[in-house]
């Protein structure tokens, strides 16, 4: 080892052993206690909101991998491993350099390693007393720091888009709305899984917005450029599709419908609005959510057309972190192609009480019960089961049974029918749904003749137990007399 080496482990080691007898004085009830006035004064945070261009690029990378994994940890650490923090830290060393009462500090400690330790007593004794207490008193700052790496993204608000069935496996553009056709508009638009995710949205029934094409002189069942194959397609489909919506609509369905007949591209249904970025992270994504104002979505996200609509009502959505992403890192954005200012995103966001999962299993639900179509089963099940139904109606015309034994036997068979649709799921919400296509199906089932009211009462218990059925219900006995 030189001569060069063995000094510098020398100074090394005075620092140490000074060190020791730093913490150990600092420990004494005066000295203590005014360490503790440094940390108590101290306004030191870690990690503040980001005000630099710079930083502010770090929240909305960190927000976008959060939504992208869904995983705060993730995002945390990687937040931690990128926030420059540096520039608090060189404040807070200067600041507390800067306190008369460190000064007293490091005089009052001198005294006493003078006191004590005679050998440590020379020219360099108060500078490095001086950096020991400053690390000690870092430190104990440091620790008391209420700060979180998250809170760098307090106060920074981002825009936002919800997508309903859009998730990080696939590209947004597959959630556009379909038509037939060459172009879409309003009447050639298909009502598929897009545009009823639209009518929810928007809160328009199916009833709404018919009406809405008619008073403003749309006519869907014209046959126009389709022809007659499209235009049956068409009745067909708008004949079977149904959903449900509660409350005051979001928009004027008059200004929906002009609004869709303005996207000939299609568009995917989406709300767009602004949320700080700390409750982005940190909120129950398990929760659904309610959005007061914001942008309602029909835009192209593809060719970056469509016609989105400022609204200012409640719109309530159960957004999951997945279904949600940052509205600017998109090509053909609202604001890039529609002009929209961060004004236009205002929005007042609240967590519901409702879950995300409830509200899914009831979309699914009444997904599955508009399959429930009496009068294709009827029609289908007549063609099935054509040598039994005669049977089931002489049975009926030679006993004079009541039709609303039938009726009631055939709603019975309905709601199994609907529980079986809807999954098994039967929260509150749910068999809400299932009550309702039942007395939705009552009125039909009551329109029915006999023939088309047995073939679905075979279709859903088979025949034979269906003949049964009628038998039990009119009393018929075929059998030996006992």
């Amino acid at each position: 080892m030189t001569s060069q080496d063995q000094q510098v482990s020398t100074i090394a080691q005075q620092r140490e052993a000074l060190a020791v007898v730093v913490n150990a004085v600092l420990k004494s009830g005066d000295l203590a206690e005014k360490i503790a006035t440094i940390c108590e004064q101290s306004r030191f945070r870690q990690y503040a909101p980001a005000r630099t261009s710079w930083d502010v690029e770090g929240v909305e990378e960190t927000v976008h991998q959060f939504l992208k994994h869904g995983d705060p940890t993730k995002a945390e650490k990687r937040l931690i491993n990128t926030a420059d923090t540096s520039e608090a830290l060189h404040d807070l060393t200067r600041s507390v350099a800067a306190t008369p009462i460190y000064q007293e500090i490091v005089t009052l400690t001198c005294d006493q390693i003078r006191a004590r330790r005679p050998d440590f007593a020379n020219e360099h004794l108060e500078n490095r007393v001086a950096g020991a207490i400053l690390d000690h008193a870092i430190d104990a700052i440091r620790r008391d720091d209420p700060s979180r790496p998250f809170d760098t993204l307090r106060g920074n608000q981002l825009n936002l888009i919800y997508v309903p069935s859009h998730d990080n496996r696939r590209q947004v553009s597959a959630t556009r709305t379909s038509w037939w056709g060459s172009a879409s508009d309003a009447t050639t638009i298909k009502p598929d899984e897009a545009f009823v995710s639209f009518m929810k949205l928007a809160n328009i029934s199916k009833e709404a917005w018919l009406a809405a094409l008619a008073q403003e002189g749309f006519d869907i069942d014209e046959v126009g450029e389709l022809g007659d194959g499209e235009t049956s397609e068409r009745q067909a489909a708008w004949a079977k599709v149904n959903w449900t919506v509660s409350g005051e609509p979001l928009i004027d369905p008059a200004k929906a419908v002009h609004a869709v007949d303005l996207c000939p591209y299609g568009f995917t249904p989406f709300v767009a609005f602004a949320m700080d970025a700390y409750k982005v992270v940190n909120r129950k994504w398990s929760h659904a959510m309610t959005v007061s104002g914001g942008i309602l979505g029909l835009h192209d996200f593809v060719y970056g057309s469509g016609n989105p609509i400022r609204f200012e009502g409640q719109c309530n959505i159960p957004a999951r972190a997945a279904n949600v992403f940052l509205h600017d890192r998109l090509k053909h954005n609202l604001s890039r192609v529609h002009g929209f200012t961060s004004q236009a995103f205002r929005s007042k966001v609240k967590d519901s009480n409702v879950e995300v999962a409830l509200i899914e299993a009831q979309i699914a639900a009444e997904a599955h019960l508009a399959k429930l179509d009496l009068a294709t089963l009827a029609a289908e099940a007549a063609l099935a089961y054509r040598s039994e139904i005669p049977e089931l109606v002489d049975i009926i015309e030679a006993t004079g049974l009541d039709p609303d034994a039938i009726n009631d036997a055939l709603l019975t068979g309905v709601k199994d029918r609907a529980k079986h649709l809807a999954g098994g799921g039967f929260e509150p919400g749910v068999l809400r749904l299932i009550e309702a296509e039942v007395r939705k199906q009552s009125a039909r089932v009551s329109a029915m003749d006999s023939a088309a009211k047995l073939a679905v009462l075979a279709e859903f218990h088979g025949p034979d137990e269906a003949l049964a059925t009628v038998k039990a219900l009119a009393g018929y006995y075929d059998g030996p007399s006992i």
